[in-house]
């Protein structure tokens, strides 16, 4: 049987881009990377591994947290350049369940980022102003 790593096409520098979303909402919840190693892991072990680009390390992505995301499906695009990991999550009890890290949305009309959450996250440039 052939391995996941096949059939996709790495960058240069050994990694693929993987968008994560959440399965029952469609959520973007993170962008990260994987790397051969880690699309390996994730298809073996069912859960989402992504490489660090910076430490150069991989491991299931919120092991730390403990929200842990378990994979119902891997996607491969069109070109064989990126991939969209669908994923539920676990999360311990006494944590809220965690929006996207995509919380900012862009306003062509008004020129502006409006925070769509309640993280308390805001822009550099609205912190100077």
């Amino acid at each position: 049987m052939p391995s996941i790593t096949e059939a996709v096409s790495f960058s240069s520098h050994g990694v693929l881009p993987a968008i994560v979303q959440d399965y029952d909402t469609g959520e973007v919840i993170v962008f990260g990377y994987v790397n051969p190693e880690a699309l390996e892991r994730t298809a073996e072990t069912g859960l989402t591994h992504l490489y660090n680009r910076q430490e150069k390390d991989l491991k299931p992505y919120g092991e730390d947290s403990g929200r842990v995301q378990h994979v119902k499906s891997i996607h491969l695009s069109k070109d064989s350049d990126s991939i969209l990991i669908k994923v539920t999550q676990s999360f311990p009890p006494d944590q809220p369940r965690p929006r996207s890290k995509f919380n900012l949305r862009w306003l062509p009309e008004s020129s502006s980022w409006i925070e769509e959450s309640d993280r308390g996250f805001t822009p550099r440039d609205a912190e100077s102003e």
